[in-house]
């Protein structure tokens, strides 16, 4: 957008080299390595992570600076850290310092869902860069389609889960249904009867989807997925009681429209514009 530079900071502490598939600008693995806290001091893999995102708030004058690096560099010399070379000239050069320092910075984050629904460490975290560089920061929350239009709970848990994130961040929200080619193409929810009603619902809603705009649960008729949920109750033992909290749930995320989910294949270029 605007032909700004991108900038790519990695907070994954817990990502191998091998899964790290892009080069970053910053990596928070050389602040805290979230392996190395593992074997140090015998934590699993949520611990260690946890762990880490409370050491890096304790340690933000590290981020600080290198974000400071990667946003006031001089270009200069050695053609700047995206590779764009100048030309030479003071003018060619102070427009290059402006697009270096207009950078959308791309936070990559760990998956983690207790880090931006519960824990505190990493809200702070935003919170403080937001005041110190004065940043606009987007959370884009990535639900796996394949997983959340399975059928009809999962999709409602990852509503309920994506409002949680919401909430707790308090910052301009974006919820993306990941795989969405995926989700239309793997048959997903099936039983001995073949697809259930409710998965037969989230499918049409990608399907009809064309990218452009997002979706959110009243789109696809609450009262039509809850119905479709009771009708598979005789599989899933889905009591009355369950129904009535379920309903509840849904019809407020529906009248408040809460939340919205914006279907995304990476394969598909119009459904991320």
């Amino acid at each position: 957008s605007q032909r700004r530079v991108a900038k790519v900071i990695n907070l994954d502490p817990m990502v191998s080299s091998e899964e790290c598939a892009y080069d970053c600008s910053i990596d928070v693995r050389d602040l805290v390595d979230g392996s190395n806290v593992q074997e140090e001091l015998g934590l699993g893999p949520n611990g260690a992570i946890l762990f880490c995102m409370e050491y890096l708030e304790k340690n933000l004058d590290w981020l600080e600076d290198r974000i400071w690096q990667i946003t006031h560099q001089n270009t200069t010399g050695n053609g700047g850290a995206n590779g764009h070379a100048t030309h030479g000239g003071d003018d060619n050069n102070n427009k290059e310092e402006e697009v270096e320092e207009e950078a959308y910075l791309i936070f990559d984050c760990p998956g983690q869902i207790e880090l931006f629904s519960m824990h505190g460490s990493f809200r702070s975290i935003l919170l403080h860069l937001q005041r110190r560089f004065d940043l606009r920061i987007c959370a884009v929350n990535l639900v796996d389609a394949t997983i959340a239009c399975s059928d009809g709970g999962n999709y409602i848990a990852a509503a309920l889960v994506s409002l949680s994130v919401m909430l707790h961040l308090e910052l301009p929200h974006v919820n993306v249904l990941a795989k969405a080619d995926l989700a239309r193409q793997i048959a997903v929810g099936h039983g001995a009867d073949g697809e259930s009603e409710s998965a037969q619902i989230l499918r049409r809603m990608l399907d009809d989807d064309d990218g452009d705009n997002g979706d959110t649960l009243g789109c696809i008729a609450a009262g039509e997925l809850v119905d479709a949920m009771m009708e598979e109750s005789h599989t899933k033992m889905f009591s009355a009681k369950r129904e009535k909290l379920t309903r509840g749930l849904c019809e407020v995320i529906d009248d408040f429209a809460l939340v919205n989910f914006l279907p995304v294949a990476i394969e598909v270029s119009c459904s991320h514009k």
